[in-house]
């Protein structure tokens, strides 16, 4: 499985990863037998890179996944207000229809109108 090839070989003396814990203290086996010190020293070294990589986006997937969570429930609570602005709208507007039949009304085009006063016919 991939995941266990990942994990190194259990020595604490793994180039890939050192185990956390009880563990052999014998060198690391991950590369198996490789003939000569160069090219041993070629694989350690793009082991611990590999390594460095694998744990930098290790802490990136964590560091995403905490941002995600965050914005899931920022979009969670604002679907909420969302909502409950809604609900108080559709309040006021029961409560208009009950206390006027007229106001609120779609099907009324015109509003009530105050009768205008006319100005400079006032009588002495």
């Amino acid at each position: 499985m991939a995941n266990d090839y990942l994990k190194g070989c259990g020595n604490h003396g793994c180039v890939i990863e050192a185990p956390v814990g009880m563990a052999t203290n014998g060198g690391c086996r991950c590369f198996g037998n490789v003939p000569n010190d160069e090219e041993m020293r070629e694989l350690r070294r793009r082991a611990l890179v590999l390594a460095t990589e694998r744990r930098r986006l290790q802490a990136k997937v964590a560091e995403l996944t905490v941002a995600h969570d965050k914005l899931e429930q920022h979009l969670h609570d604002k679907i909420v207000y969302v909502h409950d602005l809604i609900g108080e709208r559709e309040k006021w507007r029961k409560l208009a229809l009950s206390r006027s039949p007229t106001i609120g009304d779609p099907r009324r085009r015109h509003r009530r109108r105050l009768p205008k006063q006319r100005q400079g016919s006032e009588r002495k």
